[in-house]
């Protein structure tokens, strides 16, 4: 008998326990005659959003450049996703400092997305806007 409530209250638990699946946004946004593109993947526990950037010519040509930041998930609702990185670092070479945050924020309403940084050292923070959708496979 307490094998048979066991396996109820566990059964119980896990039906109540909130699911976490992955998601993945795609986005982009046109600087300067060049096509960016952001697939952000947000990890299964909700607490990591990893952004993998590429850089390519006007009409999808060679790849520029390619980056991969990870940002620590502020929120993530139905209406919106938001994180932010930092790094706060010494170059070992020049021995210059840099303070620096990242934020993205996504909404997932309207698929509008921002994307800014900013650093102590530079004269004014810089932000990109475009557009997202949910990216599956």
């Amino acid at each position: 008998m307490l094998g048979h409530k066991l396996l109820v209250v566990l059964a119980g638990l896990l039906i109540a326990a909130p699911a976490h699946a992955s998601e993945t946004w795609a986005c982009t946004y046109v600087p300067d005659e060049k096509i960016v593109t952001i697939t952000l993947v947000l990890d299964g526990d909700g607490k990591k959003l990893t952004a993998k950037t590429d850089l390519v010519l006007d009409g999808g040509g060679k790849k520029l450049t390619e980056s991969k930041t990870d940002y620590t998930v502020l929120e993530n609702n139905e209406y919106a996703l938001v994180g932010t990185a930092h790094r706060a670092v010494r170059s070992p070479s020049s021995g210059t400092v840099e303070v620096a945050t990242q934020t993205v924020m996504v909404d997932k309403t309207f698929g509008r997305f921002i994307y800014n940084a900013i650093a102590i050292d530079e004269d004014a923070p810089r932000f990109r806007t475009g557009f997202c959708w949910v990216d599956t496979p």
